[in-house]
């Protein structure tokens, strides 16, 4: 069911997972994430920005992209590449 939500389908999860094992591996760290807006649609393309924070290191910003494909919102593979580059992992898409 997940990776039906990304344009990349299962193998954007493979990225996804890495990320996700990353986090869970520190659950202490201080860092959290959400999405924020503005979030704006242009078509079949809808755009917001992920906020990524850590205590003591204030916050960063990546936009991020989603593709109205197949009757819904997708997560774009060059916004699940984005996320897997900033956690140093190699992109599966």
């Amino acid at each position: 069911a997940r990776a039906a939500e990304l344009q990349g389908g299962q193998q954007a999860l493979t990225s996804v997972d890495a990320v996700s094992r990353l986090l869970a591996a520190y659950p202490n760290s201080g860092f959290s994430y959400q999405i924020i807006g503005p979030v704006t649609v242009s078509g079949t393309t809808m755009n917001a920005q992920l906020q990524m924070s850590l205590v003591g290191n204030g916050s960063r910003y990546k936009p991020m992209r989603w593709l109205w494909l197949d009757g819904k919102w997708k997560l774009s593979n060059e916004s699940v590449c984005g996320i897997a580059s900033y956690a140093m992992i190699p992109c599966s898409v």
